[in-house]
This record gives structure tokens, sequence and C-alpha cells, in this order.
């Protein structure tokens, strides 16, 4: 509604500023008011559209071909090293407790379906009166919908028997991360290695951490270990590119990563102990195959197995590296 002299000659007055200057202002903050309504009617628009192929939202292909930056997401989750939900660039902090929190986790990591009442109670109360799960899910539901009810673009639909989150324009790590590494895959197997080694890159920077460390319910193992297994196969893939080029810094930087996610984890030692043999540092490889030792025999009860013991020795006198992909490797794990 546009301003009247009334209330811009108040405002004035109130500010402090020339009748003239108010007018102006007053007028900007209209239009500011006006632009962030329809950014979003055209945002939610976008986010809710799918791709005549069927491959999701549309928006990020209409927004490039009309030539401006894709608008962020308003609401963003990151479930990777920890818990954090973001509405509109403000954290909010220490949203929910106990059941009502594990319950949004669980349709927001599982949002693509709906999920019936008892799976819920199945993951959410493993071991309950069957009566009692039924009124705490209840409980759970209502509580969580009333808080929800502070966040536009979420809430909880019932239907069927279950429950589902919808969330059109959210964004969540875990999502983006495993999209980026399935591109990564499909890149590699059509040839593109060159084009998929920035993906995997940008998959490595989005991975903080395992999957809501905080949670040790059943329900959320099997995703996090899967997680892993996607961040650590990636890891591999740049470890590999890395020693291809012969960069044996970026190379060892590749392995400590993979080593901090599986410390026993011989074929990393190994390239390891070679970038170093390359380098020139011996000393590093002698520590290195110490370090290797210590793991195996405390964590697996095991010695390094004869390939290890072999590369070690070639790399003390600066032998080449193991000819075997960490990527490769892997897949035989």
């Amino acid at each position: 509604m546009p301003h009247t002299t009334a209330a811009v000659a108040a405002f004035a007055d109130d500010a402090g500023l020339d009748p003239a200057i108010a007018g102006t202002v007053a007028a900007l903050r209209e239009q500011h008011a006006r632009n962030s309504r329809q950014l979003a009617a055209i945002t939610g628009w976008l986010a809710a559209t799918t791709r005549p192929d069927g491959g999701g939202s549309a928006a990020p292909a209409v927004v490039r071909h009309l030539g401006v930056d894709e608008p962020a997401p308003p609401i963003r989750v990151r479930c990777l090293g920890g818990f954090d939900l973001d509405v509109g660039g403000w954290p909010l902090e220490g949203c929910w407790l106990g059941r009502v929190r594990a319950l949004f986790q669980y349709l927001l990591l599982h949002r693509s379906r709906l999920t019936g009442r008892d799976t819920l109670i199945e993951a959410l109360w493993p071991d309950p009166d069957a009566l009692a799960a039924g009124s705490s899910l209840k409980v759970a539901v209502h509580a969580l919908r009333q808080g929800l009810r502070e966040i536009p673009g979420l809430a909880v639909v019932a239907q069927d028997a279950g429950y589902q989150l919808r969330a059109p324009a959210l964004w969540l790590d875990v999502e983006a991360f495993e999209r980026l590494c399935r591109l990564g895959r499909q890149l590699d197997a059509n040839g593109q290695a060159a084009a998929a080694e920035p993906v995997y890159r940008q998959a490595a920077e989005l991975y903080a951490g395992e999957l809501l460390p905080e949670v040790w319910a059943d329900w959320v193992l099997v995703r996090r270990e899967n997680l892993k297994d996607q961040f650590l196969g990636a890891l591999a893939r740049l470890t590999d590119a890395a020693q291809a080029a012969g960069d044996w810094h970026a190379c060892i930087g590749w392995c400590l990563r993979i080593l901090e996610q599986d410390s026993c984890r011989e074929d990393a030692f190994r390239l390891l102990m070679a970038c170093h043999g390359q380098l020139g540092q011996p000393g590093r490889v002698r520590r290195w195959f110490e370090v290797c030792q210590r793991m195996l025999r405390s964590q697996l009860d095991c010695e390094p197995a004869p390939e290890t013991v072999r590369l070690y020795e070639a790399a003390l006198r600066g032998g080449p590296p193991p000819s075997t992909p960490l990527q490769a490797a892997l897949a035989h794990r």
C-alpha cells in the first residue's frame, strides 16, 4: 500500500529526517517488500515445478536460463557432522528436543516418501508397549506440527496411516552430497574423468562428518555408514587423480583424510609411504609404517600384509608408488 503524506511526515518526524528524504526511504522500503514477496513466490513456484524428464526441480535450469544467480533456499538443514537448521539465514538453536527432534530428523531424511506409523514407532520407540508408543507418536507429531507453524515452507502431512515432511524449498546437505557423488560416478562411467574430479572435490568439501553423530538409534546407522562409504569413494578417486598427476603433497592430504575415516586402510598407508618416498623423506616413510603396524595390531590384531612390507621397503629407497588405484582397491573391499 502506498505511503500517505501523513505517514511519511510522521516517519520523518520520528526519525529526524528531512521530509523529502523520508519519502524516498519509505518508497524504497515499500519496493523492497514488494520485491521480496515476488521473489518468494517465484522461488516457491520453481522449487515445486519438476522438469519434464522427472529429474527433480526445474529451478536451477530455469534460473540459469534467465541469466541470474540461483536464489538460496530459505531453509537449509545440515545433518553431516551435526544437526543444524537455518531459516532465512538465521540458525535456530536448540529447536525441539528428544523424540520430537528425532521425529523431525527421521521424516527429513525420508522426506521423498510417506512413512507409515508402524515404521516410525519401530524406529523411534523400538521396545515399547504398543499402545503407549502409538499415543507417544501422536503427541510427538502434534508438538512437531506446532513448532513448524513458525517456519513457513515446512509441514507434516498425514495420509494413509502415515506421515510425510513437505518442504519443497528445503536444502539438505545429505541430498546435495549424494547428488554430487552420483554425478561424479556418472561422469566417470561416461569417460569424463576430468569433469568428474571437481564434482568429487565438492562432495568431499560438503561432507563435514558422520551423519547425525549424536544419534545412535538403529535407524540412522545403515545410512550413516553408506554415506561414509560414498565419502571414502570420493576421497579414493581424488587420491588416484593426485597420484596420476604426480602431485605428492595433494595425494598425502587425501590419504590422511581417508585414514581419518578408516585407520586400518593398508592401501592408504601404502600410498602415503610411497608419496613420502617420492619426496625423498625416508624418515616419514618409516614413521608411517610404524603407525600402520600399531593400528593393525591394536584394532585388528594382525600384522601388515606382505604387499605393505614390500612397498615400505621400496619407498625407503624412493621406489615407485603402488600400481593399483585406491578406487579399484576400495571396490574389492
